[in-house]
């Protein structure tokens, strides 16, 4: 984690390579991409430079996620087939902040997804103004 968040082992153009965006993967609440060997989230309103990867095997399961920009990561190993729902309520805390718990991370994706769907509603109408006053 440190050799990737350091970026000073491989060639920068690795680097790129290594988080660059390859493929996109499904997901309901936001959009995910693949890098190679991560997962990265894009979510509305906030695009966190955050790579992680989960792991799971009957009664053990782990959790990796790292945030270059801010220099900050974690690496979660449990033995517990419970793990996997404990390091997305770590990553989501680490990422929002500690008022998630009692929100909720449900709640506080859809409050941002919310805000993605206004903010883009307001800048199409912005642009559909400034096509009439043309």
């Amino acid at each position: 984690m440190i050799a990737v968040m350091d970026q000073e082992h491989l060639s920068e153009a690795s680097y790129a390579e290594l988080l660059k965006s390859h493929a996109k993967v499904p997901s309901g609440i936001f959009d995910i991409t693949y890098c190679l060997g991560f997962f990265r989230p894009h979510f509305p309103m906030i695009d966190p430079d955050i790579y992680f990867h989960t792991g799971n095997n009957d009664g053990f399961t782990c959790w990796y996620a790292l945030d270059i920009e801010k220099d900050w990561g974690f690496v979660l190993f449990t033995n517990s087939p419970f793990g996997e729902a404990l390091g997305e309520e770590l990553f989501f805390h680490l990422l929002l902040g500690p008022y998630t718990r009692a929100v909720g991370i449900v709640t506080v994706l859809a409050i941002l997804i919310a805000l993605g769907f206004l903010m883009r509603w307001v800048i199409h109408k912005v642009k559909n103004r400034q096509r009439v006053s043309l």
